[in-house]
């Protein structure tokens, strides 16, 4: 999983404004899964799932916030 500290909404979204997102995760792996909400849960700050920010408007200022995107292209079992 990579974690990201004050990313900018900008890099998230097709709109290319607003403030920063305190956390951004990349999930890798399925086990990742698991991981990004004990770390949402640790820092006690809300989870959000991204998908390719079509739909996303940020905030000014910053989002105080877990911010997840799946990194992997296909998951099997």
């Amino acid at each position: 999983m990579k974690i990201e500290e004050h990313v900018p909404f900008s890099a998230l979204t097709t709109f290319t404004v607003g403030g920063f997102v305190r956390y951004v995760l990349t999930l890798e792996s399925v086990d990742d899964c698991a991981a990004a909400v004990a770390f949402a849960a640790s820092h006690n700050l809300p989870l959000i799932p991204l998908g390719g920010g079509s739909n996303i408007l940020g905030v000014d200022g910053v989002l105080d916030a877990v911010c997840v995107r799946v990194g992997m292209r296909a998951v099997t079992v």
